[in-house]
C-alpha cells in the first residue's frame, strides 16, 4: 500500500509536468499534478499558455517572426506577440 501511495506521489507531478510542458505551464502542470492528481492532469491539459498569432489566432512558436499560418510577421514586445508594422516598398 505505501509503495502505491509513493508511486502516486511520484507519478501524478510528473504528468502533470509532462502535459504542461506541450501547453507552457509546467509548474501549473506540477502543481496540480500533485494536489489534485488525475483531476490536475485534465485541468492542466485544459490550460493554453503558448502564443497565439493575433491576426489568425492559431497557435505559434515562442519568438516566431512570420505566422506559419497566416504569413503574417509578428513582433514581440514584453513577451506578447503584436502585428510588426509592414513595409511598404515604393
Amino acid at each position: 500500500m505505501e509503495a502505491f501511495v509513493l508511486t502516486l506521489v511520484i507519478l501524478c507531478p510528473l504528468v502533470g509536468l509532462l502535459i504542461g510542458r506541450s501547453r507552457n505551464c509546467q509548474n501549473a502542470g506540477l502543481l496540480l499534478g500533485f494536489f489534485f492528481g488525475p483531476l490536475g492532469w485534465v485541468i492542466t491539459a485544459l490550460l493554453d499558455y503558448r502564443p497565439h498569432c493575433p491576426e489568425c489566432m492559431e497557435v505559434i512558436r515562442m519568438k516566431a517572426s512570420l505566422c506559419p499560418h497566416c504569413k503574417t510577421r509578428i513582433r514581440w514586445h514584453k513577451g506578447k506577440p503584436t502585428v510588426a508594422p509592414s513595409v511598404e516598398s515604393s
